[in-house]
């Protein structure tokens, strides 16, 4: 789960800054279904105020699956996706890792460091 953490966020990132990532990494945190409270959520809703889902043509994806996000455009994206209500990812996509560290103590969360495949594939190992 936190390869397909980082994965989502590397993706989301990119979506929303318009480049993939360079350098960096992504800090993830994963719920299943009552794993969130809703504590949790509302903190993290208040600070991700715009709304993303997949679309294709007329469809959309609803509520099989959507994300609140937050993005400077330059060197971060915060996202809290849900899947089907059951499965719900929060992923920090950042270029500058060092200034963001303190996010691995604050919100309790993993971090995969930007690298390529081999660094995925070693996180999934995890």
């Amino acid at each position: 789960m936190t390869a397909f953490s980082a994965k989502l966020g590397m993706a989301l990132f990119r979506e929303h800054v318009g480049r993939p990532m360079s350098a960096g990494g992504v800090y993830t945190q994963f719920y299943f279904n009552a794993g969130l409270t809703r504590g949790i959520a509302k903190s993290t809703l208040d600070i991700l105020p715009l709304v993303g889902q997949l679309q294709q043509g007329k469809q959309y994806s609803g509520r099989q699956f959507n994300y609140r996000y937050n993005c400077d455009e330059r060197s971060i994206t915060a996202v809290f996706a849900a899947f089907h209500d059951n499965l719900f990812v929060r992923a920090i996509a950042v270029e500058d890792a060092e200034t963001y560290s303190f996010l691995i103590d604050e919100y309790n969360s993993g971090f995969v460091s930007f690298g390529g495949l081999r660094e995925i594939s070693h996180a999934w190992s995890s």
